[in-house]
């Protein structure tokens, strides 16, 4: 993987892991605090609703008992103690309640307030006496006929609910025990909730229900039983969470104790909803993230082609280098560090133009092993030396000087290269060092620093090779017409002064010794 893209990756993950983090963090944050306001509003919604009913109950509950109290109602309740009926019709219109009926003592009905337009007296008596009959409100009847004392609470019959006031009713103000009771109940209706909540809702959902059966709500019927079945509400206060056509919900809940059977409220909000401007500022976000994105990325591709384009010359030098073209050169004329990366770069390759052409040079004169040694370690070219074993060999031809009076000057010269030439492959082959030329004569040398395993044995080697050889050029010179030479060969091991011998002006690295 190149470097841009690493630094590409790099720059990404950043950038992203950052929105990444800052959006969910910013997200699961929000979350939390919007559950929390919109669950402490729903509270305060069905706070209000239950101020206001209890409102309703307790005016209601005044409005009767005056009445009832009243020395005009006592009076012609004496006149018509068998017939409530109008009594019941007079109270209905005086307190603007959904119905009344009036029972007795006996928990008969006595009178039944009736609905505008056409209706069955007999019926509606009937349908009363129905209500009464049921266990829980004939049990409230009942406690209200004992105690004397009025008694406000929600009936559930017939799937609806009803918000009743039970007052007694008593022929004096003074007695202890009731005649009868008058029942004045408001149903709750669709009507009566949005009546009493309206724009206090903030947008809570409301859903009164009995058992499974919705009776009253501030939307749509359907949501209503979808929301009701999502709930299945328990018989104690609480709060829950639903999810509803891929919207997130939370609700509060209660229910009406006496009611008689399962019956209660349900206040829920979407969440979602209450999220929707964060999340339009959430991607407003991620947008500008995502631009500033491209902008970076861009960015980098300016900024990573005055870093990558060099460094790659810089590594396309390298290899030059090291195939052996030190001609190349870094074209980068930039003031920061990268321009003088370069710069220093060619300064390198210079240098090293320059110890391969000393190194050539004297390789031709000197043993490349010794040249290396001292292109490495350069205080090894100080004078004098150290003690070492090591194994030298000398040899020579056999007659020299009378070969060479019968030779001219180019053809002697010619012949001693050749052998010369020979001798020195040999020589090199056994790992021998070639210490110097002698005339006819080659000095050469094995041991430490350079051959330090069997160097004796490397040496006669290549004594013996050099003898080999040397028959091998006789048969050929003889060919030629060269004369055939003989080579004396001399080998000796022991501690010698090895290291450069010499002035300062001219030293020779060679053995004494």
């Amino acid at each position: 993987m190149g470097l841009r893209a690493k630094l590409f990756i790099t720059f990404l993950a950043i950038i992203l892991g950052l929105l990444g983090f800052t959006t969910y963090y910013s997200h699961t944050r929000t979350l939390t605090f919007e559950t929390d306001r919109t669950l402490k509003e729903l509270r305060n919604t069905e706070a209000r609703f239950r101020d206001r009913f209890e409102e309703e109950r307790a005016f209601t509950e005044k409005l009767v008992s005056t009445i009832t109290s009243d020395q005009k109602y006592r009076s012609f309740l004496q006149q018509i103690r068998d017939n409530f009926f109008i009594f019941a019709q007079e109270i209905k219109n005086d307190t603007g309640v959904s119905f009344v009926f009036i029972t007795d003592e006996e928990m008969t009905i006595r009178g039944v307030s009736t609905p505008p337009g056409d209706y069955n007296l007999d019926k509606l008596v009937a349908a009363a006496q129905a209500i009464v009959d049921t266990e829980h409100v004939s049990a409230l009847i009942e406690q209200v006929l004992e105690t004397g004392q009025p008694i406000s609470r929600i009936i559930a019959y017939d799937r609806k609910l009803i918000n009743s006031v039970n007052v007694p009713l008593k022929e004096s103000l003074t007695d202890d025990y009731a005649l009868g009771v008058v029942s004045a109940g408001i149903e709750i209706s669709d009507d009566w909730v949005k009546a009493h909540l309206g724009g206090a809702a903030d947008g809570a959902e409301v859903i009164f229900y009995v058992e499974d059966q919705v009776v009253a709500t501030n939307v749509d019927p359907e949501k209503a039983r979808a929301i009701l079945a999502a709930i299945e509400p328990p018989d104690r206060p609480s709060q829950d969470s639903y999810i509803q056509h891929g919207q997130y919900h939370v609700a509060v809940h209660d229910h009406f104790d006496g009611s008689g059977i399962q019956a209660g409220y349900i206040f829920a909000a979407s969440l979602d909803a209450a999220m929707l401007p964060f999340i339009d500022l959430q991607w407003k976000i991620i947008w500008i993230g995502l631009v500033a994105l491209a902008l970076g990325l861009l960015i980098v591709v300016l900024l990573t082609n005055r870093i990558i384009f060099p460094v790659r010359a810089l590594v396309r030098g390298t290899g030059e280098v090291i195939s052996g073209n030190y001609e190349f050169e870094v074209d980068n004329d930039s003031a920061d560090e990268i321009g003088q990366l370069g710069r220093a770069f060619n300064q390198m390759v210079i240098g090293l133009k320059e110890k391969e052409q000393i190194r050539n040079l004297f390789g031709k004169y000197v043993h490349p092993t010794i040249v290396a040694d001292i292109m490495d370690n350069p205080e090894h070219l100080k004078l004098g030396g150290e003690r070492r074993t090591k194994t030298l060999l000398f040899s020579d031809i056999a007659g020299f000087t009378s070969i060479s009076e019968g030779m001219d000057p180019q053809q002697l010269v010619s012949f001693l290269n050749e052998y010369l030439g020979a001798m020195s492959n040999e020589i090199a082959s056994a790992d021998g060092i070639l210490d110097k030329y002698l005339g006819d004569g080659i000095m050469a040398f094995w041991g430490p620093p350079f051959v330090t395993e069997q160097f004796e044995l490397k040496a006669c080697r290549a004594a013996i090779c050099m003898q080999d050889r040397l028959s091998e050029l006789r048969q050929d010179w003889s060919e030629r017409g060269l004369p055939v030479i003989d080579m004396r060969v001399g080998l000796a091991t022991g501690d010698v002064i090895v290291g450069n011998i010499g002035s300062e002006q001219s030293q020779d690295y060679t053995c004494i010794g």
